[in-house]
């Protein structure tokens, strides 16, 4: 629902405008499927040292880092 740019309180509860929290960040992909990203990425990087495929090493990388870092951005308070 969006409020009146001009309105002063919700007309549905009654709380004043401008008093909500802070904007809640959510990450493109869900929870499970950053680690199964991972756990593909970790399958695809042992398969990739194994028979030394050194482009599908990079890409296994990929796979395990950036979910990875994007898990821990998710769950940083930010000021």
């Amino acid at each position: 629902m969006r409020l009146n740019p001009n309105a002063k309180e919700c007309p549905k509860c009654g709380k004043k405008a401008g008093q909500s929290p802070d904007v809640r960040e959510e990450s493109p992909i869900p929870w499970w499927g950053s680690i199964l990203c991972i756990i593909i990425g970790i399958a695809t990087w042992v398969v990739s040292a194994t028979f030394e495929i050194a482009g599908l090493d990079e890409a296994a990388r990929a796979l395990v880092y950036i979910p990875l870092g994007s898990l821990f951005a998710m769950s940083l308070k930010r000021d």
